[in-house]
């Protein structure tokens, strides 16, 4: 490889392990302990039942599959030790050994398992020392602190690595309302296709680039902190309008990006030029899109550049018809998957997994176990009078950010799913009507009517479930660590198996982004040999 006198290159290509070396045991690992994350019943085909919350009760067969001292440990330690573990967990803490305060006696087998969960998984501390892109106060404008967290540090390695390559034109795939997309443009001397396929989102993205260009250059050039951005760092400077007008910068698009297409012939047309030696970014790419993006960079040699930052790993974004399960994409994590028992009729992650990957690193805390508990439960309630499977996993519960007790959290979704004349409505297959009297529990034409005495029995009769489910799903998010690493190990490998570089790289603080791990692809001979 070229020497590069500066920048991120040379430190993704030395300093990360080959992800090659970690799919043996992370397969073997996950296909072992798989049942935690599937939605069908242990040992039985998941296809036979959609992903429902309330499968995850932990009661049968579920509860039975984990290992005796585990399910002892759960069921007989005092509360307060039993929330210390559960905290620990969620913390990503060491829990082995006896913690002398409370008196905990951790099974060893549990924490060796929390053990493989993490040395099979991605490392999560972030290994690059990323300059974050400076931003002007407008552009911040209508920014959660999470994405200004996020914007910043992947406008900053987008804006190096494409300094690096000599890139001048970068597409931004499912840019939603442009934040990035915005910042890249204004903030350096990129120029930016920003690319959304949803109506809504589109027309936000477009008003929003159309008001920055309305303020004055200086206005966009004057950052957050004069200090940090004096020496002109990721392009920052006030040179911006050196190489073409804010208004050359930015085009937003409104288009659903798909295989089979000549995409770059769209892209030419769209802005009237031709477009050559471009990067391809994606800033929380849902579902199939980010890899869509990857095989569009296989297939066009004039793409450089590829910078992707996954979420929603079930989704199906790009009608491709396989968003629900998933298969492996390089020819090495085939070849493991097909080495395990049944592994090559059926394949290794359903969405109930892929749903895991989605939750990964970001475990509730005791407050949201409980609530989650509360949902599962809920929803089994339903399903007593609900037949239909399909009706059933349409019903959406809606935020509940705190209840109490259970009659609370049922009050409180039927609020939620009540048509309301104003604000957000929920479009809910059936309503829930509660009343304070006793009355006769009854489902009639989509709504169910029950009374708080019947709600409060249905708890009382179920609440041994409660620590259960608690730990069951802790474990569960921790195992989707595991899951989430086998989905970015894979292709990264399948990149590599087409001849291109591809590392993996933690670019976000896990506490504010968790699904935080870029894959960063470039082709080599693009690389700016130094002098």
């Amino acid at each position: 490889m070229a020497a590069l006198t500066s920048g991120y290159l040379p430190i993704l290509s030395q300093g990360l392990d080959s992800p090659e070396h970690s799919l043996g045991n992370l397969t073997a690992f996950i296909w072992q302990w798989k049942a935690l994350s599937e939605e069908g019943v242990p040992g039985k085909p998941s296809s036979t039942t959609l992903p429902l919350a309330c499968n995850f009760l932990v009661d049968g067969e579920r509860w039975t599959a984990l290992p005796l001292e585990w399910r002892s440990f759960v069921e007989n330690v005092q509360e307060e030790a039993f929330e210390e573990v559960l905290t620990d967990m969620r913390r990503h803490l060491r829990i082995s050994g006896s913690k002398e305060k409370l008196g905990i006696v951790v099974p060893p087998t549990l924490a060796q398992w929390l053990e493989d969960v993490h040395s099979n998984s991605i490392c999560r501390r972030p290994t690059l020392n990323i300059t974050p892109l400076c931003l002007a106060k407008p552009l911040l404008h209508h920014m959660t602190p999470k994405k200004r967290h996020e914007v910043k540090m992947m406008g900053g390695i987008v804006a190096g690595l494409m300094e690096e390559m000599k890139v001048t034109t970068v597409v931004d795939v499912g840019s939603g309302l442009g934040y990035l997309s915005h910042a890249l443009a204004f903030s350096s001397r990129a120029r930016v296709i920003s690319v959304e396929c949803e109506e809504l989102h589109y027309v936000k993205n477009g008003k929003r680039a159309a008001d920055l260009l309305k303020r004055t250059d200086s206005s966009l050039t004057s950052a957050e902190g004069e200090a940090s951005c004096s020496s002109g760092e990721n392009g920052a400077s006030s040179s911006q309008g050196e190489d073409s007008s804010l208004a050359d910068r930015i085009c937003v698009i409104q288009h659903k990006l798909s295989l089979g297409e000549d995409f770059f012939r769209f892209l030419s047309d769209s802005v009237n030029t031709d477009i050559q030696n471009v990067g391809v970014i994606g800033l929380h790419t849902c579902g199939n899109l980010a890899t869509t993006m990857m095989d569009l960079f296989l297939q066009h040699e004039h793409i450089s550049l590829l910078v992707d930052v996954g979420c929603c790993y079930s989704k199906d974004v790009c009608g491709a018809g396989h968003g629900e399960t998933w298969q492996p994409r390089s020819k090495q994590a085939m070849i493991e998957m097909e080495s395990m028992p049944g592994g090559s009729q059926v394949s290794l992650l359903s969405e109930g997994s892929l749903m895991a990957a989605c939750h990964a690193n970001h475990t509730p805390g005791l407050k949201g176990l409980e609530l989650t508990f509360y949902r599962l439960l809920f929803q089994r309630l339903l399903s007593q009078f609900i037949a239909d499977v399909a009706v059933l996993s349409e019903v959406r519960c809606g935020r509940v950010k705190s209840a109490v007790t259970f009659r609370q959290y049922c009050v409180k979704v039927a609020a939620n799913l009540r048509p309301r004349q104003h604000g957000k409505q929920i479009d809910s297959p059936i309503y829930l009507e509660i009343q304070e009297d006793d009355c006769e529990t009854v489902y009639m034409d989509g709504t169910l009517r029950v009374c708080h005495s019947y709600l409060d029995g249905y708890f009382e009769k179920n609440s041994a479930l409660r620590r259960r489910v608690m730990f069951y799903w802790t474990l569960r998010n921790c195992f989707g660590e595991a899951i989430e690493s086998l989905l970015l190990i894979d292709r990264a490998v399948n990149m590599r198996e087409q001849g291109v570089n591809a590392h993996l790289a933690p670019i976000f603080a896990p506490s504010l982004s968790p699904r935080q791990i870029a894959l960063i692809a470039w082709r080599e001979r693009r690389l700016c040999k130094s002098a």
